[in-house]
């Protein structure tokens, strides 16, 4: 029961999407860091720089990514 009760929060984590309207644009600037090759020192929305958050948010969003 202990189990059960533990585990019963994180019953939604995995069944949610993307909440508008930061969310989509944040994961599009970790997933463009997460590709090869990408500039790991200046996170890019497009072609623009987005420095509106410090990199370290974004670089451990990508290794999540690269983590799936």
């Amino acid at each position: 029961m202990l189990l059960v009760l533990a585990l019963h929060p994180a019953s939604g984590i995995f069944g949610r999407v993307l909440w508008k309207p930061d969310e989509p644009r944040e994961a599009a600037i970790a997933g463009r860091m997460a590709r090869p090759g990408a500039d790991l020192v200046i996170p890019h929305l497009g072609r623009t720089p987005f420095c509106e958050k410090p990199p370290l948010y974004y670089w451990a969003a990508a290794g999540s990514i690269l983590m799936l």
